[in-house]
């Protein structure tokens, strides 16, 4: 007995990539620092926090490029973002140097500008 099988079929989609970074609904914090004279100050680092960790430890730490700024992807929520401390001379002036913010839309790309103070140089003092 002689037989035969034919298969046949779809080969149907191929699986889903998983989804990029961007559609993991990331934002962006473009954190930008100058120098007493409207510079780019390059080296600064800049603290972020969600608000309802601010008084800790920092969550994310970044250093500014040649170009002065430092880039964040942060979920939407309440955020605190700072210089480092290090910077300042006194609490007082570290508390004015203190932004809250609120990430809300997808795509949005949140700005902020620091200055460093008179007595800082590009990177905290040791």
């Amino acid at each position: 007995m002689v037989g035969a099988a034919l298969i046949s079929g779809c080969a149907g989609r191929p699986a889903e990539a998983p989804p990029e970074e961007a559609e993991i609904q990331k934002r962006t914090l473009e954190v930008e620092v100058i120098d007493v004279d409207g510079n780019p100050a390059s080296g600064a680092e800049v603290w972020v926090w969600e608000r309802d960790q601010f008084g800790r430890d920092p969550q994310w730490t970044q250093h500014t490029g040649q170009d002065g700024i430092a880039l964040f992807d942060l979920p939407v929520g309440m955020y605190v973002v700072s210089l480092c401390p290090d910077y300042f001379t006194s609490l007082k002036q570290a508390l004015r140097n203190i932004l809250y913010f609120e990430i809300t839309t997808q795509g949005e790309v949140v700005k902020r500008i620091f200055k460093l103070p008179e007595t800082a140089t590009e990177a905290p003092p040791e």
